[in-house]
């Protein structure tokens, strides 16, 4: 699996006293549903805590390569501190690359995240717990180096942050906090200024999910969106 990162997210909000979230934190009560639905998703590119039983409340956001590390994607339609939104297919990235291999991978790609607990839009705080275990994650289009799907358990600024992940399918895809596993460069010095975050940190919270066009060694066009994400526990 080529460079997987997650890129500029910013940790989540602490949960505030007698509740989750922060539209109506003492009225909500969080957790498992019979009744998994997807996750609100518009213009807005916002998600409050009263719209789904786990008070995921947070922002949609994007990043890419060009804004973080100084790569070389070009993408269009990305608009500063906006969603990524294209009514009627959902989160989306659009663009193209050379390949990451040439300058160390400087040169990664872009992605599309979802924060999963914060008290209003730009704040920061904490993972979410407790959370779902699994995401059920559609995707459409493609990306020379794949599509991922992650799961991060805390994060930094800047780039080298590498999130327990599983390669995405067009269509629908179950990414849980025990399928993802850390790419195999992980397990070996050749990325330097990396870090890897371990699967078994997930257990402490989620603090949010990520989906990933990856540039590939070669490149070439990056073209997909997120077009739902519905949480729930094992089914």
């Amino acid at each position: 699996m080529l460079v997987s990162r997650i890129l500029g997210m910013v940790v989540l909000s602490s949960w505030l006293a007698g509740g989750c979230g922060g539209d109506s934190p003492k009225s909500l009560v969080c957790g498992p549903s019979g009744s998994p639905a997807s996750l609100p998703m518009d213009g807005s590119g916002w998600v409050p805590a009263s719209s789904n039983p786990y008070c995921i409340q947070g922002e949609w956001k994007w990043t890419t390569d060009a804004v973080l590390s100084g790569g070389q994607g070009v993408y269009t339609g990305l608009v500063a501190n906006a969603p990524p939104y294209v009514e009627g297919s959902g989160m989306c990235i659009k663009g193209s690359s050379p390949g990451g291999e040439a300058d160390n991978y400087q040169t990664w790609g872009a992605n599309v995240y979802l924060l999963l607990n914060q008290s209003a839009p730009g704040a920061v705080g904490a993972p979410l717990k407790p959370g779902p275990q699994c995401f059920t994650i559609t995707v459409a289009g493609s990306s020379p180096g794949g599509i991922s799907g992650m799961l991060c358990p805390q994060t930094r600024g800047g780039m080298g942050i590498v999130c327990p992940q599983k390669d995405l399918v067009v269509g629908p895809n179950e990414v849980c906090v025990d399928n993802v596993t850390l790419p195999s460069f992980c397990s070996t010095t050749t990325r330097p200024n990396t870090t890897c975050y371990d699967p078994s940190q997930l257990s402490n919270g989620i603090v949010g999910t990520t989906v990933q066009g990856s540039a590939g060694a070669t490149g070439g066009v990056i073209d997909f969106c997120v077009t739902s994400i519905v949480p729930h526990d094992h089914l």
